[in-house]
């Protein structure tokens, strides 16, 4: 470990991949690592529907690795870390560090060999559950979009370490990718709950207590100290009401106070109620058309092969869901079409991330990003006039699937 140490130097990246390195040498095989082997190799690259050249890397890096005893065992402990040890921290394995200095342009493919490895087990689930051969197809391509994200950004094939999370969840069955939109089971962890009204049927939200909101009602970043605009979120209940400060459908909170009556409001959706959380692949264009058939497929989805997963509503936390993005765009785009299909709620978001998105990749300078697409340029003017971007969250309950289209929750806001 020591030579490995050295190789990949002393940073808080390093410490954290490194760590439970003498459990899964333990456990390490004497011979060959099976996900090494050629054949397993390419069967893999098979299931994934990997594009050739990506696959010849592959087999290229697989027989260098496995003829290096020190990288070896690294690919053997970074598998371990993702699939076997008992405790499984995302923040710790998105800082591990790209391992160029230790292999080359090996460093991203060592990352994806290891996940792959879970491939049998992936494939043996959807088998027991009955997902369709194609559902697994679409699913794991996404494996090749992001090998293609890392080629274009490091020149070389691989997946970086941040992205070692997200493809966790492709491996153990909790991702699924149904036409335009990817669907995982999760909880409501937002900070707001909505309310729908017993004979309207209309649906409004309340911000939880304490989250502290600007003077236009958009989730205040810690930098943001402006005691006479920023205020704090109250919310009470009693027995036969609710008072807390309303959060409009375009994902901003009002200041003043609402009280709704539990005659006429039943709770829709609360923190820890299961939901669908919708991912959104950079694959082309926001059809409106796509995502509506998507969204139907989902819970006949889940319902017949995840009957154990139940759903109240759909959810989606994005850089794409910043209510700003509605006021810079053309009304037609679909970015805007799409968020006006949705109830909007605030939350802090993080415009570095937003930006890295928006023009796949960190800019250096923002002065000479370029401008070829509609959205990258009112993003560059925004901010070039103080404004920021910060992303945002929303919900969709799947009875009000039948309005799609008609900006459903925004038609019925009163205000």
């Amino acid at each position: 470990m020591g030579m490995l140490r050295a190789a990949l130097g002393d940073g808080a990246g390093s410490t954290a991949l490194l760590a439970g390195w003498p459990a899964s040498q333990a456990v390490m095989p004497d011979g060959e690592v099976f996900f090494l082997d050629p054949s397993f190799v390419a069967a893999a690259a098979r299931q994934a529907e990997l594009d050739p050249d990506l696959e010849c890397a592959m087999l290229s890096a697989a027989r260098r690795i496995a003829g290096n005893p020190l990288a070896r065992a690294l690919v053997w402990h970074v598998f371990q870390r993702l699939f076997r040890a008992p405790r499984f921290l995302a923040a710790e394995v998105e800082i591990w560090p790209v391992l160029t200095a230790f292999q080359g342009d090996d460093a991203g493919l060592l990352y994806l060999l290891a996940l792959l490895g879970a491939l049998p087990e992936a494939r043996a689930l959807h088998r027991a559950h009955g997902v369709p051969g194609s559902v697994a197809r679409d699913t794991l391509r996404d494996l090749q979009r992001w090998a293609d994200h890392y080629r274009r950004h490091r020149g070389a094939w691989g997946i970086a370490p941040a992205q070692l999370p997200w493809f966790r969840l492709h491996m153990r069955g909790e991702l699924y990718e149904l036409g335009r939109l990817q669907f995982q089971p999760d909880r409501w962890r937002v900070t707001a709950r909505a309310y729908r009204h017993r004979t309207l049927g209309v649906v409004t939200a309340l911000s939880e207590a304490g989250v502290r909101y600007t003077a236009k009602g958009l989730r205040a970043e810690a930098s943001e100290n402006e005691p006479e605009g920023n205020w704090i979120a109250r919310l009470e209940s009693g027995p036969e009401w609710v008072i807390g400060h309303r959060i409009t459908p375009m994902g901003a909170a009002r200041r003043e106070l609402t009280r709704l009556t539990r005659a006429d409001w039943a709770e829709a959706l609360v923190p820890g109620d299961p939901v669908l959380q919708l991912h959104i692949p950079s694959v082309g264009p926001l059809d409106l058309e796509a995502c509506r058939r998507s969204l139907e497929a989902a819970p006949r989805f889940f319902s017949t092969h995840f009957p154990d997963r139940p759903l109240v509503a759909f959810a989606c936390k994005s850089w794409l869901l910043d209510p700003l993005l509605d006021g810079l765009l053309p009304p037609g785009a679909n970015l805007v079409r799409f968020q006006r299909q949705m109830y909007l709620v605030p939350l802090p978001g993080n415009q570095e991330d937003a930006l890295e998105w928006v023009f796949d990749g960190k800019q250096a300078n923002l002065a000479v990003a370029p401008r070829d697409t509609s959205l990258r340029r009112a993003v560059l003017i925004h901010i070039e006039k103080g404004g920021q971007l910060r992303g945002g969250g929303c919900f969709l309950f799947p009875e009000d699937l039948p309005a799609w289209g008609t900006a459903m929750y925004r038609r019925a806001y009163v205000p």
